[in-house]
């Protein structure tokens, strides 16, 4: 692609010498040069504040943490005062970068994140301290630092084919920047080829092989790639990546963006010059370039689609909204009318008019009478206008959070754990999803009246006496003694309405974090009742106090109109309307700005809200069939299968892994070291992940050809820490079958050996929380709850690992009941040989590979068997 200086839309990448000392300039100057140079979206960055006095500047020598980490939130102050001061010139993310990376430095900045949650927009996840590399390094302390690393004494970087010190230097660069992106999965990679500035050759193949391993992997979670500028400031000929690191990127589906890195206003021009100019010329040849906006959430075709589909959330309240914009309009006029009827009262009776007359011939009492009922109409319609509004915006918040649970609750495992988090999403069911509902109602009512009181105001104003316009003063109403009892009672609804949130975020988080239990056990719909439930309940208080607020704020516009009326102490009317007028269009005024800063809010709570609705989960819905337990379950059989997880793409789990369970009464126990690929196993069987080639098969046909709802339905799971759900015992243990009896629920109680809940007050109808009863008992309701289901396989994960002996006893006479019974297929990971040896048959998993399988006796008689080497300290115990 060709672009020229004039083209050059956005960069990601600056600093300013204001808090960063090798820099120079301050922070309002460098947007000013941005502004100047053309660019519509522009980048704010800083470096994360550094912890070690060894990876200090020069100029920061006197400074300590403390300072550091002051100047960096003084930067995110001043980024976003200048994001607001410029926002209809230019458009200014706020970001951080990152240097240093170890395990401790990944946990300060995950902090930092934290404390400065919703405020940085995005991270460039740069390399720069690692093996003693400092940030502006040479030839010469690169050399150093590749003989530091190896400790030789010299390092022949000429000849890196045959360099081995180089390569383990390089390889552990690479590694740092993969830890990294696990962690903390930065938007934008920032300075991905920085080593590459100073090594002739990067083609050795394990440095290669993990360049393209960390590559894949950004490209999975969706960065994007830096074109670095800063190369050109070090004295470079050209920008980095490399153009063989480049092409490799491409290839892969990588993106770029643009980056100055500039250091100072001087810079941002130039460099984004020279960049431009780079690209259009041979040397890097045509590749994709994100050149309206830096990053894929700032731009303009995304705001316009997401403001499209923020005011779509509004449609099925237009009536609601349009009648309560109607009362607006109403109630406006008549605030607005006071100011210029007082005028005119004030002037008629300053000229000394006779008692009981007015110039419209009415009498004084008639009058009054007319302004309060004046006054009457404008507190009607103003609390009007605000039921409608908060009416509407409680159903639309109850709604939007609805449909935000529900697809929360589809969504694939990799996203819920690991990607976003159980936190993330509860965080957008509760306060995004009100900040929406706000913008499109209380906040779009102010704009809209900010509005109309400025341009009624101001005509009125220029109406009344140009030359007097300029004069501002503040009329500020007394507040109704009435307020402090109405405040107390909307205290108290408020306040209940906060519990109902709590209860709604706890229904949320609590089923949220136990994802896995509800997919397993098909219960999504109950969830999405119960959720919905507590939301309804929400949005009824929501409205209560809706209705206690209007009828405040109706009594406030009284007490404004008479407390207005009173205020005819100054001669001259039109003096007095005017300065009324000012205050009216002064506080407009104010409330324009207020309005658009919320509905940016708005903007922003929304895109995390769409986000979720729209994503589709990586588990597809591949087929309606239902899997029907009596027609189609037999055999298992895991064929040829590798998995890797979607977090971590190039590290296997499972390479080749092949094995069956046979039909009902089979039990297959699988054992090996800890990360050997156990659990895994179960985690595919689930479906919470597809494998990467080969298939999982039941009587023949890839599981697949069945929807996931009804195969999940068809297993049960009993995991190493079982969830307890808020509730009755006997509603955890009907969990995944809530329309059991009674006596169903104690036969499998029974089962499980639950003796205990007979011997509670209050039995199965006993309240349990998430950690009331005891390991054992956890596990033992699980057992009852996966048995419940009667399933036509049952996976144990780890059961007693974590118990005491007496626990363990007691957990496994249920497994050996169930075994027993000859009614289900098994499938057992275990570490406990009790456990384990009870199974039918053993397979050992090692490497993500079966490398033996067989009963126990037969193994465990086997002086080479790998099962008995695996299992020695336990066997020696017996």
């Amino acid at each position: 692609m060709s672009l020229g200086h004039s083209s050059m839309k956005a960069s990601h990448h600056s600093h300013s010498g204001q808090f960063c000392k090798h820099a120079a300039g301050t922070l309002e100057e460098v947007v000013r040069a941005a502004i100047d140079g053309g660019f519509k979206v522009f980048g704010l960055t800083e470096h994360v504040p550094r912890y070690r006095v060894e990876d200090l500047y020069p100029e920061e020598a006197e400074l300590t943490p403390l300072d550091l980490i002051n100047t960096f939130d003084n930067f995110v102050e001043e980024a976003h005062r200048l994001k607001n001061l410029y926002a209809d010139q230019i458009i200014l993310l706020v970001g951080l970068e990152t240097e240093y990376i170890t395990t401790s430095d990944l946990d300060q900045l995950e902090a930092l994140l934290k404390r400065h949650a919703g405020r940085i927009e995005y991270v460039v996840g740069s390399v720069h301290h690692c093996n003693g590399i400092p940030i502006d390094f040479d030839q010469s302390t690169f050399e150093k630092a590749v003989a530091s690393f190896s400790h030789s004494e010299t390092v022949q970087v000429e000849k890196p084919i045959a360099n081995e010190a180089l390569v383990a230097f390089l390889n552990e660069y690479l590694d740092a920047q993969l830890q990294l992106m696990e962690r903390i999965h930065p938007e934008v990679i920032g300075h991905f080829d920085l080593c590459r500035l100073y090594t002739p050759d990067l083609s050795l193949q394990p440095v290669w092989e993990r360049v393209e391993r960390n590559v894949r992997y950004a490209v999975e979670y969706g960065a994007v790639f830096e074109l670095n500028a800063a190369a050109f400031r070090k004295g470079w000929d050209c920008a980095y990546p490399g153009r063989d690191i480049i092409k490799l990127i491409q290839a892969l589906g990588g993106t770029f963006v643009l980056s100055d890195d500039s250091h100072g206003p001087a810079a941002v021009c130039d460099l984004t010059g020279k960049l431009s100019s780079e690209i259009a010329g041979p040397i890097h040849g045509d590749f994709n370039v994100l050149e309206a906006s830096s990053l894929s959430f700032c731009a303009d075709s995304n705001q316009t689609a997401n403001l499209r589909q923020l005011f779509a959330l509004a449609k099925p309240e237009r009536n609601a909204l349009l009648a309560a914009f109607g009362l607006l309009l109403v109630s406006s006029s008549v605030t607005m009318s006071i100011p210029l009827t007082f005028g005119k009262l004030i002037d008629f009776f300053s000229h000394g008019a006779l008692p009981g007359t007015l110039p419209i011939s009415v009498t004084p009492t008639t009058a009054g009478a007319a302004l309060l009922a004046l006054f009457t109409i404008g507190a009607v319609a103003n609390a009007g206008r605000v039921i409608l509004m908060r009416s509407a915006s409680a159903r639309i918040v109850a709604r939007l959070r609805k449909a935000t649970y529900a697809s929360a609750l589809r969504q694939d495992i990799e996203f819920l754990e690991r990607s976003a988090g159980p936190g993330d999403v509860v965080s957008r069911l509760n306060a995004d999803t009100y900040i929406v509902g706000d913008s499109l109602t209380g906040n779009l009512s102010d704009g809209v009246r900010a509005i109309v009181t400025a341009s009624i105001g101001l005509s009125l104003m220029f109406y009344l006496s140009p030359t007097l316009t300029a004069l501002m003063l503040a009329i500020v109403p007394p507040v109704s003694l009435g307020a402090f009892a109405y405040g107390r009672y909307l205290k108290r609804l408020s306040s209940r309405t906060q519990e109902g949130l709590g209860d709604m975020t706890k229904i949320a988080n609590e089923a949220l974090s136990a994802v896995r239990t509800v997919q397993a056990f098909t219960a999504a719909p109950r969830e999405e009742a119960r959720f919905a439930a507590k939301v309804n309940h929400v949005q009824d208080l929501a409205i209560r106090e809706a209705r206690a607020a209007a009828v405040f704020f109706g009594a406030t516009g009284c007490h404004e109109g008479g407390s207005l009326v009173s205020r005819g102490q100054i001669s001259v009317g039109d003096l007095t309307s005017l300065l009324m007028y000012t205050a009216y269009v002064g506080g407009s005024l104010s409330m324009l700005s207020s309005f658009f800063s919320s509905l940016m809010k708005g903007l922003g709570a929304s895109e995390r809200v769409f986000q979720l609705l729209q994503r589709e989960p990586v588990i597809r819905k591949t087929s309606d069939t239902a899997f029907d337990v009596t027609r189609d379950y037999g055999n298992i059989e895991f064929k040829n299968v590798f998995f890797s997880y979607p977090s971590r793409p190039g590290a296997e789990i499972l390479r080749g892994f092949s094995m069956k369970i046979a039909g009902k009464g089979d039990s297959v126990a699988i054992v090996g070291k800890s990360g050997s690929g156990k659990s895994s196993v179960q985690s595919l069987l689930f479906r919470f992940y597809d494998p990467d080639s080969g298939q999982i098969l039941v009587s023949g046909k890839d599981i697949h050809n069945y929807s996931v709802e009804s195969w999940r339905a068809a297993i049960g799971i009993v995991p190493q820490d079982p969830v307890l759900f808020t509730g009755t015992i006997a509603e955890n243990i009907a969990y995944g079958h809530p329309s059991a009896t009674m006596s169903d629920i104690e036969e499998a109680a029974r089962h499980a050996n639950c003796d205990f809940v007979w011997e509670l007050p209050h039995r199965f109808h006993t309240k349990i929380g998430r950690d009331s009863l005891s390991g054992g008992q956890r596990q033992r309701i699980a057992i009852a709850r996966a048995l419940l289901k009667k399933p036509a396989l049952l996976c144990l994960d780890e059961a007693t690992s974590a118990l005491d002996a007496l626990s363990e006893l007691r957990v496994n006479e249920a497994l050996e009941r169930i075994l027993q019974s000859q009614e289900t297929s098994t499938l057992i990971v275990a570490h406990r040989l009790s456990t384990i040896s009870r199974a039918g048959r053993i397979v050992v998993l090692e490497d993500g590979r079966v490398t033996e399988e067989g009963k126990y006796q037969e193994l465990v008689a086997n002086p080479d068997s790998r099962f008995r080497a695996l299992m020695a300290s336990q066997l020696e115990a017996l």
